[in-house]
């Protein structure tokens, strides 16, 4: 919000009759404002002063015993060089303008340079010694409203010594009205402009980004179609303050908003350290991003998989240590062959009688492996295979490097996307190309794979997840190498008087939730509402399926051996009868 000025003008007279009067005024002034400090400056083009010197100290010791106080002094005429001001939004300027005169252009330029220099949110003007009677202040207000001074307030007082009348001079540059009216001590020094704005046109752009807005301009790059949870807050906006929204074009829109012909830029933007930010003013943040590296899906094959290797000897081990028990018990050797053990294991049908007590808690105890151990061994057979096919992971940023994949940033965050202390990051710079439009790069990346876009991550999110939904899925993020989360805002011009407003509307939208709820509606238009597997290694076949594979070949193969086991016994009888 630009500064509130208050702006009290004091006709040549006797001075010292007015001084109680004065002192009260701007005591009250102190007394219903909430400032932590002041900052006193006398802008001083009479020589000598005389009872004005009186004065002035006289005001000067009513501000600083009330509150603590800096004092700053100019001659005639403001320098160019300013020096450095030490005030923040909490601080009151109150500024002592002494001159025969009313303040000509040049002068109200030098008055309002000296505020803006302030970087300040509340300023106070304080106008002294003009000979002038019953001034008519609205082009002097009108003057400084187009240095964005909004808040301006004018006591005058009238030169009578019996008696003195204070008027009010106001002006409201959004409904054009100049007001002039008797001084109260319920007077309300700055009132709230905000809360109606009339109408006021307000200069807005959108641009396009994936994942925050939907656009659609025209040949001469007017949004003509936009939505999103951005939009809607605009024009929620518009709708409390009352303004009128007029679009413009969004080519060069940051540089349109440095020369102060835009007032705002939707959607919002991340706040990098960049000088250019300097320039611009911009919301409170409240949320952050985060910026991760988009590398192309691929695979790698592993022609020997050491997994399929030590399950094969770890079903040995176990095999042959059932194998060797029996062996050491002198159990049957026609029934505990390792195939009929290896059958057990991995509950098959066999044919097995044991008759010893021993050989019952031996067979009981492999009983007992198999229940374990053939859940586990059909699991194996169905995730482990000899050669494996497996995505491409990256684990750091030596692995991204090594790839061979060209890094792509795009050119307004290009220097400060590689302002860090990591070396392996760092690396990356020298290979890496600039790109103004990163549709570009997720485009070339889809159909080449041979580049890798440094992206925020709810925008590509959006394109991961557009690409699911026709199952033609070719990039993903890496998480575990995101290098920047900053700080998301919605860039204004500078000294915007609407700043003030604005964080206080979005504070209690965001408190609310309702900002959130916008997002999440606006997600839900073109993400996946239901979660839907992604097939990860387009190599391996379905689980279930294996499973019901393993299931009939096993059943059939069970079968066979049964009938098989009846022949052999048959033969075996026969050959015995014959005998």
């Amino acid at each position: 919000m630009i500064p509130p000025i208050y702006l009290l003008t004091l006709q040549q007279m006797n001075y010292l009759y007015q001084l109680p009067i004065i002192e009260r005024s701007v005591k009250h002034l102190l007394d219903t404002s909430q400032f932590l400090n002041v900052l006193f400056v006398v802008q001083n083009s009479l020589d000598p002063l005389g009872d004005l010197d009186h004065l002035i100290d006289e005001i000067y010791k009513t501000v600083s015993r009330t509150i603590p106080t800096n004092l700053v002094s100019f001659n005639d005429s403001i320098p160019i060089e300013l020096p450095e001001i030490d005030a923040t939004e909490s601080t009151l300027i109150l500024y002592s303008y002494v001159a025969k005169d009313f303040p000509d252009r040049r002068r109200r330029e030098d008055i309002a340079r000296f505020i803006e220099h302030c970087q300040n949110r509340s300023k106070v003007l304080l106008v002294t010694r003009l000979e002038e009677m019953n001034c008519n202040f609205e082009g002097f207000l009108k003057q400084i409203w187009y240095d964005e001074l909004i808040d301006m307030t004018v006591l005058e007082l009238s030169p009578s010594k019996r008696s003195i009348t204070m008027n009010v001079h106001r002006y409201n540059p959004f409904a054009n009205v100049y007001d002039r009216s008797p001084y109260t001590p319920t007077l309300d020094w700055f009132p709230n402009k905000m809360t109606d704005l009339h109408g006021h046109p307000f200069r807005a752009t959108v641009l396009e980004r994936e994942g925050y807005i939907n656009l659609t301009v025209d040949s001469r790059d007017y949004p003509v179609s936009y939505k999103g949870p951005d939009v809607k807050l605009l024009r929620t906006l518009a709708r409390i303050m009352n303004f009128t929204i007029v679009m413009q074009p969004n080519n060069d829109a940051l540089t349109s908003l440095m020369d102060g012909d835009l007032d705002i830029i939707i959607p919002k933007l991340p706040l990098f350290p960049d000088q250019r930010f300097d320039l611009l003013d911009h919301t409170l943040p409240f949320e952050y991003e985060k910026w991760c590296p988009v590398v192309p899906i691929t695979y790698q094959v592993n022609a020997i998989e050491t997994r399929a290797f030590a399950a094969i000897i770890a079903n040995i081990v176990i095999l042959l240590a059932f194998w060797a028990v029996s062996a050491l018990l002198r159990f049957e050797r026609r029934l505990w062959q390792p195939l009929k053990i290896f059958g057990i294991l991995i509950a098959a049908s066999v044919s097995m009688r044991p008759g010893r007590t021993l050989e019952r808690i031996v067979f009981f105890l492999v009983v007992l492996a198999s229940t374990v151990y053939s859940a586990n061994l059909y699991v194996d057979l169905t995730s482990v295979t000899m050669a494996d096919t497996m995505e491409t992971e990256y684990k750091s940023y030596e692995d991204l490097d090594e790839s061979g994949l060209t890094p792509v940033v795009l050119h307004m965050i290009f220097n400060v996307t590689f302002f860090t202390d990591d070396q392996a990051f760092n690396s990356l710079k020298r290979k890496a190309i600039a790109d103004e439009d990163m549709d570009d790069c997720t485009e070339v990346l889809s159909r080449y794979r041979n580049v890798t876009c440094f992206m925020e991550l709810r925008g590509i999110n959006a394109l991961i997840y557009s690409q699911a939904r026709r199952n033609t899925a070719t990039m993903k993020v890496c998480r575990n190498l995101c290098y920047a989360e900053p700080h998301a805002t919605y860039f204004l011009r500078k000294h915007s008087p609407f700043r003030g407003k604005f964080d206080a509307i979005i504070s209690r939208l965001e408190a609310a939730g309702i900002r959130k709820k916008w997002h999440y509606d606006f997600v839900g238009k073109f993400f996946p509402k239901k979660g839907r597997p992604v097939k990860r290694n387009l190599y391996e076949s379905s689980l279930v399926w294996n499973l019901v594979y393993i299931g009939v070949i096993g059943f059939l193969a069970s079968i066979v051996a049964f009938f098989c086991e009846i022949l052999v016994y048959r033969a075996h009888k026969r050959r015995k009868n014959r005998a």
